[in-house]
């Protein structure tokens, strides 16, 4: 297995003669990443089921809405009422 790191390096102008070297394991780099994609992914997810319960609030009320206004058409249906 071939490891792959992350280097940077500068020559400090102060000492022309010292490099200052900074080494990361590729592991390390991908760390930060993946925790930014799993709070990301936590937050749509969250995001959805709460999209979810809106879609299945409006979908039930809507129904029950439906249901009684049909009642309420059969119930007037029923006894009409003549204003003269």
């Amino acid at each position: 297995m071939v490891r792959s790191d992350c280097l940077a390096y500068r020559r400090l102008a102060a000492y022309p003669s010292l490099v200052a070297t900074v080494g990361l394991s590729m592991d390390q780099v991908r760390a930060a990443w993946w925790r930014i994609v799993w709070i990301i992914a936590a937050r749509w997810t969250v995001a959805t089921a709460a999209l979810g319960g809106l879609v299945a609030t409006f979908v039930r009320e809507s129904t029950a809405r439906r249901d009684t206004q049909g009642r309420y058409s059969m119930l007037f249906k029923a006894f009409p009422i003549r204003w003269s």
